[in-house]
């Protein structure tokens, strides 16, 4: 009897350990879950004040990582004095 998962594809377990089939399939699998979880964001708007030679000017964006509520979450650090596009690229960050 064929097993298939919620999105009706086969799971990795159909298929021989190892074999590029159930690779594919595990890649599916999680590709799925991951599209099913909620995203995020903490950002931080500096742009409004002047710029420090300290301070990386191009700004940061963090890694997502799984939060203790089971969902995805990085922080978006906009630098001092960015412009709009600065800020547009940042936010746009997958």
């Amino acid at each position: 009897m064929s097993k298939s998962s919620s999105n009706g594809l086969p799971g990795p377990e159909e298929f021989p350990i190892g074999s590029a089939e159930s690779r594919a399939a595990a890649r599916a699998m999680l590709n799925t879950r991951e599209k099913s979880l909620r995203r995020r964001q903490i950002v931080i708007d500096m742009s409004h004040r002047p710029p420090r030679p300290s301070e990386n000017p191009l700004g940061t964006v963090g890694p997502w990582g799984l939060g203790a509520d089971g969902n995805l979450w990085r922080t978006v650090m906009l630098p001092r004095g960015a412009d709009e596009e600065t800020k547009r690229r940042l936010l746009a960050t997958p």
